[in-house]
């Protein structure tokens, strides 16, 4: 078993204004970097099959980019992302 602990992403709520200019759409199986405005997908991560997921967001681009590593990781080992964010 892996066992990872996720730095500080959380799913988007109205009014966090505390957070990095980009986003991450989390699914099952899949990882992508969203525009902050949410209507681009910047980057592909992990291209999954699941199209249901979150938005996440992060306080920093050090939390940002260390929840890049972390999640690819997770999901690269079949595991599921949104267990351990939500």
């Amino acid at each position: 078993m892996i066992s990872v602990l996720l730095p500080k992403v959380k799913p988007l709520e109205a009014g966090n204004e505390q957070q990095y200019e980009y986003l991450l759409a989390v699914s099952m199986d899949g990882l992508y970097i969203l525009s902050p405005d949410k209507t681009k997908i910047v980057e592909t991560i992990v291209d999954g099959k699941d199209n249901d997921g979150y938005v996440c967001a992060c306080e920093n681009e050090n939390a940002f980019l260390d929840a890049i590593i972390d999640i690819k990781r997770y999901i690269l080992a079949g595991h599921n992302p949104l267990a351990y964010i939500l």
